[in-house]
């Protein structure tokens, strides 16, 4: 479940893709719109679409050149970069986003904490406000800004931040992967044995119909499955799909899938780049999630499934392991 002003996501919600209209009101409450308030318009949308800028990346710079609108910087996902650009076209407003980037999704964006501490700072400026510390070992995953010195990296709880670059070692995926797994956590026998009540539970609901914010027998939507689900073995998460995004570590991505586990929470982007649906993971690329207008059923991202799904495929943005 996400706010009712939130539009159509994988699930045919209740509510319509944005017209004219809609986006209008959301930027320019008043008035005519003008380019040159074009800060207070991206500000506007950064307030709407980006639901957290602490773990969504939303790093966009403005200016004004031959009447039309130059955007550069990083955003989180395809969604919220085409959203903005038909924000503003909506508005009579001309864009030109060639240097606006999404994070890159090749093999060389990941990342191992080798200093002994070390503080993600608000901005690339060395005396910037210190925002979280990385401990050795840490795994980080490398989000494609460079300024200087520093580098942008997004955390496994999330969070963004600049760190020095040499406080960090670079690493192919699959090195990465290994040193992770010989990292991870002690207690695997107890993880594994809740990963299992998780996913017996999600399956005991399977058939169950749709309901917009239901979590009860009567009906679900996708988040109060996963809510329902969690609680029965003592973890209680946030009502909604972009609250519970917030939980756990990040366990996988668009270009790193590799490694999901049971239980892990898939989430998915809209179009306008936000949250709008959460699927519970059975391991790999098969989950279990309640699918709108219809049922909790199960689904899959790998093209080899029969229970493939390539909108939700798409869609995926990032997923969470509130386990181990």
């Amino acid at each position: 479940m996400v706010n009712q002003s939130s539009y159509m996501d994988a699930d045919s919600r209740r509510v319509s893709a944005p017209d004219t209209q809609q986006i209008r009101r959301l930027l320019v409450p008043e008035g005519e719109p003008h380019l040159e308030h074009l800060p207070e318009y991206l500000r506007r949308y950064r307030a709407r679409y980006v639901f957290d800028p602490r773990v969504m990346l939303f790093e966009v710079r403005s200016r004004i050149e031959d009447e039309t609108a130059v955007l550069e910087g990083f955003v989180a996902n395809p969604g919220l970069k085409e959203g903005l650009v038909a924000a503003l076209e909506s508005l009579g407003i001309s864009v030109r986003v060639d240097r606006l980037s999404i994070p890159p999704t090749d093999g060389k964006r990941f990342g191992i904490v080798e200093a002994e501490q070390s503080f993600q700072r608000k901005t690339a400026d060395a005396d910037s406000e210190h925002v979280n510390e990385l401990l050795r070992n840490e795994s980080v995953i490398l989000m494609g800004p460079k300024e200087s010195d520093s580098i942008l990296v997004q955390a496994m709880d999330g969070y963004l931040g600049w760190i020095p670059q040499g406080a960090i070692r670079q690493m192919e995926k699959q090195g990465w992967r290994r040193l992770r797994a010989d990292i991870g956590p002690t207690d695997r026998a107890q993880t594994a044995q809740l990963r299992e009540e998780i996913v017996a539970a999600a399956r005991e609901r399977l058939g169950a119909p749709y309901l917009w914010a239901g979590r009860s027998e009567r009906g679900l939507d996708c988040s109060g499955l996963v809510r329902r689900v969690y609680a029965k073995v003592g973890i209680h998460l946030p009502r909604d799909a972009d609250q519970q995004s917030l939980c756990g570590k990040i366990s996988g991505d668009t270009g790193w899938r590799e490694d999901l586990e049971p239980g892990d929470l898939l989430f998915f982007a809209g179009k306008m780049g936000n949250i709008t649906h959460v699927a519970l993971s059975l391991g790999g690329l098969d989950f279990i999630h309640a699918k709108g207008s219809q049922t909790v059923q199960e689904g899959s991202l790998s093209l080899q499934s029969t229970n493939y799904e390539d909108r939700l495929n798409r869609m995926f943005f990032i997923a969470r392991r509130v386990l181990g």
